[in-house]
């Protein structure tokens, strides 16, 4: 307890108890070093509760062990920043230098990532924004035309450090996680944008560019994309529609290329039709297997195709 130059009045205040102990407190108010000091005491366990800007820390053993606690936390944390530094000492890639497939990945994650995340105490629910990527939360169909395309981008972005892994310890949340990134891009000018940040400079690119005729980097690239996405789109086409014959079917890298290949020769439309006439005729003369063990089925698919379009090509009916 400071030893006060001048006490102007001090008396047992029972309306206030101490927050350790729960005795009553003093209360005293005088002149600490010509400035006015107004205080609460505990005679039981020493605490101190100080007002106005003049107050001093309390140096009661709670309050010291409180402080000392916090020191460790906060030592604790640094480390695990050090050392999450030291093991992705890779500066943050910025997101132009991304592809324009890459591009549209990173926005359809962050157009559905769920950021907030609802806690309860009691009867009161509260909000809080959670700036991190949890990857098991997503359907692939609703980020990609296939899983095998949404597999693909994951892995890429993983090798090229787009995400980061996040620790389960350095997030303040009591579910298990096992899957939690955080996004390793900025913006030019800007080293640690935040999700929304990001969404909102992807959202504005693409409005840009689709509204307003700003050009892409390259004709090819947006060739090369628009021709890999429809090609993922043949792909589930084929998978849903062996569902309902009651077979499995996924595709391989054979397949995807004949795909592409044939979208620079025939209209969407027309290989939806080939497809479909494909499969319902192994389907009837019952070459399709129900696990589709070695890939029989997607390569009786890919051969059926190229008989269609050599077929088609001798025809002329292209």
């Amino acid at each position: 307890m400071p030893i006060l130059d001048l006490i102007e009045q001090s008396f047992l205040d029972e309306a206030q108890l101490c927050p350790h102990c729960r005795a009553a407190m003093h209360y005293v108010e005088g002149e600490y070093h010509q400035k006015t000091l107004k205080y609460h005491y505990c005679q039981h366990c020493e605490h101190h509760v100080y007002y106005g800007q003049n107050g001093l820390p309390c140096v009661c053993q709670h309050c010291l062990a409180q402080r000392n606690q916090h020191i460790k936390q906060t030592k604790a944390a640094e480390i695990r920043n050090q050392n999450r530094k030291r093991q992705y000492a890779t500066d943050p890639i910025v997101i132009d230098q991304l592809s324009l497939m890459e591009k549209l990945f990173v926005l359809a994650l962050l157009q559905s990532n769920p950021a907030y995340i609802a806690t309860y105490q009691g009867d009161t629910a509260t909000a809080t924004y959670r700036d991190f990527i949890d990857l098991n939360v997503y359907t692939p169909q609703s980020i990609a035309p296939s899983y095998q395309l949404f597999h693909y981008l994951k892995k890429q972005a993983l090798a090229k450090h787009y995400f980061m892994p996040v620790k389960t310890a350095e997030v303040e949340s009591d579910d298990d996680h096992s899957a939690l990134y955080f996004c390793h891009l900025r913006l030019v000018d800007y080293p640690d944008p935040s999700l929304h940040t990001l969404l909102l400079q992807l959202q504005e690119w693409f409005v840009r560019h689709h509204h307003c005729s700003v050009p892409y980097r390259s004709v090819d690239e947006v060739k090369t994309t628009l021709l890999t996405l429809l090609a993922h789109e043949l792909l589930h086409y084929a998978q849903f529609y062996c569902q309902t014959l009651g077979v499995r079917f996924y595709g391989n890298q054979k397949l995807m290329v004949l795909f592409e290949q044939l979208l620079g020769r025939f209209a969407v439309t027309q290989l939806y039709h080939l497809t479909h006439r494909a499969l319902t005729y192994l389907h009837q003369q019952q070459l399709l297997q129900i696990d589709n063990q070695d890939f029989i089925n997607t390569n009786l698919l890919k051969k059926t195709l190229e008989q269609y379009a050599q077929l088609t090509k001798v025809q002329g009916c292209e």
